[in-house]
């Protein structure tokens, strides 16, 4: 009885700010204190990623070596990341690839039939973690019809319980607004809540519904990003950013060249065609019409 009374008075104010419909950024504000997660995960099903993208045994564990006369020869994946002198200009670990969870609640861009899968794994509110992100952003972009592009929250600070900028992505992905509101971000260079309520209007969430789920949806939204915090943990990630490619991951260092030619090796690899052999398909398909 006690803690309802203190808690009468926040209650009023926000009875009274949604009469109010004030739509200023700053009369807006994410609850203070996380709602406390426990272990049960949302309401949301896992997937796994297509069956075609791990048929290939390689795929799920060590390429094999491959030798002729008794020595070793590289193997297609090799060369494809290796340099002019053999070393691989990006640290890929792809001799493992690892299956990731994808929720319900994991925003997502493009074709579920893509069959190249990109993950990323980051924080809005990490902003040297940009570089990567509009990397992805690039390869999705040039390879729309072949690659999924989906969003994984790792946090950049494990102590922060209270992610504004991870929160309202989670309220962005409800209003099916995500992808517009992490573009946003990129014109941020600082993240006070007043900029990333702007930011959520200006990708086209209302300010009626930020004010409404922010406390509504509040439960929900910090224990879908508890939901990812676990699962990226179980994959060994602590410090954002990472991109999964059909499973083999890709550091934060990786240049777009270097994310490209393991997003091409994937789209050969599912039995895909690349935007190229795609086009020249279309031309002959027609010619012979």
């Amino acid at each position: 009885m006690t803690r309802a009374l203190k808690q009468l008075p926040a209650l009023v104010g926000i009875f009274c700010t949604l009469l109010s419909g004030a739509a200023h950024a700053s009369d807006l504000r994410l609850p203070q204190a996380p709602i406390e997660s426990d272990s049960t995960p949302p309401p949301a099903t896992s997937e796994t990623l297509p069956d075609q993208i791990y048929q290939d045994k390689s795929r799920t564990g060590s390429l094999p070596a491959v030798f002729i006369g008794g020595k070793r020869v590289k193997t297609m994946m090799e060369e494809s990341l290796g340099d002019k002198n053999g070393k691989a200009k990006q640290s890929f670990n792809y001799n493992t690839v690892r299956e990731i969870e994808i929720f319900t609640h994991t925003p997502k861009k493009g074709r579920d039939t893509a069959p190249v899968k990109v993950i990323e794994l980051t924080d809005l509110s990490c902003i040297e973690c940009r570089p990567l992100m509009k990397i992805a952003d690039k390869v999705f972009e040039k390879y729309s019809k072949q690659v999924q592009l989906m969003h994984k929250y790792l946090p950049k600070d494990h102590y922060n319980l209270t992610n504004p900028a991870a929160f309202y992505g989670q309220l962005a992905e409800h209003k099916q607004h995500f992808w517009d509101y992490r573009k946003e971000l990129y014109n941020l260079k600082q993240l006070s809540e007043d900029q990333l309520v702007s930011a959520l209007i200006k990708a086209g969430v209302s300010a009626t519904d930020i004010r409404e789920l922010s406390y509504s949806q509040a439960r929900r939204f910090y224990r879908a990003l508890d939901t990812d915090t676990k699962s990226v943990k179980l994959l060994g990630e602590t410090t954002p950013p990472a991109l999964f490619i059909n499973g083999i991951r890709v550091g934060p260092d990786a240049t777009f060249d270097d994310v490209e030619k393991l997003v091409r090796f994937a789209i050969k690899q599912a039995g895909a065609l690349l935007p190229e052999e795609e086009k020249q398909e279309e031309q002959t398909t027609y010619g012979k019409l």
